[in-house]
């Protein structure tokens, strides 16, 4: 028969193992395989794996590993084997319950963990939720003052234009009276005194000293009045000025509040990024944590799976049904008896499987040292 890697075989002397390495190994000749004791046989072990710091395979529980010939392992295993899997666990009815019950506790603690993974998972979910309501209602609100904001700047922006056009217009207007005004009283004082220095060649004295004295009054007013435009005119550039400096002052308040638009736009960029980058790795978590669901669930049918075929194990193993055959009797008469199955090693304190003698076992023949 073949064993091969993954079967559950009995080791010479007594004791199971599972194979974890068939092949050559350095330094030896002939076929090895490398076996995992398990149950009570583990104390038989004399390596982990390796053979002058080789490792061939690695095994759970230090010093538990064992090699052996292969034939010889070959010639101790004469009914069929097959590959323990979780299939073999669940569906074999020779399973012993010291090995299910290890295998219950090893399920038992895989659960344990998933468990609390999920819980772990779900904590991280919670709180990956709650950022993204918060980030949300940021959003939210940001995006309502933005656009408050950007309604009025449009507003301030279209009065302010308005205000400084109508400004300027009014200076550029009361600048061209002004200079107008004072072209027009600079030309009638000119008159005047081009009709004053004009001596009469006839005519009465009185008359034209009457008409003298009112020219003179009239360019004396036509002074006053001059006078009161240049201040006017004073005035009116003093307001331009101001009207400039509102402007530009306007013009600064105007760009303060594109550049602090500006800011706010990125800012609510900033956090659109961030939530999308949360919403991001919140769908990893939830399809991870769907797939550790899975597991679990997975792991808990199988743990109860393994619980019912162990209770059934129990059932069967109380009962102890006998190993020894009835005869076969036919018509009162004795046909044939059962045959028996002698195990060399009944009734002897040790007995080495490997050159069949009784006082010692086979990991200590003194005669066949090919166990290592």
């Amino acid at each position: 028969m073949s064993i091969q890697v993954g079967h559950r075989v009995v080791i010479p002397g007594g004791g199971e193992a599972y194979v974890r390495y068939v092949g050559r190994v350095r330094n030896k000749s002939g076929t090895f395989a490398g076996v995992e004791l398990i149950g009570e046989s583990v104390s038989k072990g004399k390596n982990s794996g390796d053979v002058d710091g080789v490792f061939y395979f690695k095994t759970k529980i230090p010093k538990s590993g064992l090699f052996l010939p292969y034939h010889k392992l070959v010639q101790v295993n004469t009914s069929p084997l097959r590959p323990v899997s979780q299939a073999s666990v669940l569906n074999s009815p020779n399973k012993a319950p010291h090995d299910l019950d290890q295998r219950i506790s090893e399920l038992t603690e895989q659960n344990r963990l998933y468990k609390q993974q999920l819980q772990e998972r779900n904590r991280i979910l919670e709180e990956l939720q709650t950022t993204v309501d918060t980030f949300e209602a940021i959003l939210t609100e940001n995006q309502n003052e933005l656009k408050m904001k950007d309604a009025r700047f449009e507003r301030f922006k279209t009065n302010t234009d308005t205000q400084i056009k109508e400004l300027i217009e009014a200076v550029e207007t009361l600048e061209q009276q002004a200079q107008e005004n004072e072209e027009i009283y600079l030309q009638r004082l000119r008159e005047l005194e081009t009709k004053k220095e004009i001596q009469p060649e006839n005519g009465d004295y009185e008359t034209l000293k009457r008409k003298y004295d009112e020219m003179d009054t009239r360019y004396r007013t036509l002074e006053h009045e001059q006078a009161s435009l240049k201040q006017e005119n004073v005035e009116v550039r003093r307001e331009r000025d101001e009207a400039r400096e509102e402007a530009d002052r306007l013009k600064q308040e105007n760009a303060e509040t594109a550049k602090a638009l500006e800011d706010l736009r990125k800012a609510y960029d900033e956090l659109q990024k961030a939530h999308e980058a949360l919403m991001g790795e919140k769908s990893q978590f939830v399809s991870s944590n769907d797939s550790a669901r899975e597991k679990y669930e997975r792991l808990e049918n199988e743990l109860n799976e393994l619980q019912a075929k162990y209770a059934l194990l129990k059932e069967q193993s109380e009962k102890k049904p006998s190993t020894v055959s009835e005869p076969l009797v036919k018509d009162g008469e004795l046909i044939a008896t059962p045959a028996v199955h002698n195990d060399p090693a009944a009734g002897r304190a040790k007995w080495c499987g490997l050159c069949e003698r009784e006082g010692h076992e086979s990991v200590e023949c003194p005669y066949e040292n090919v166990m290592f």
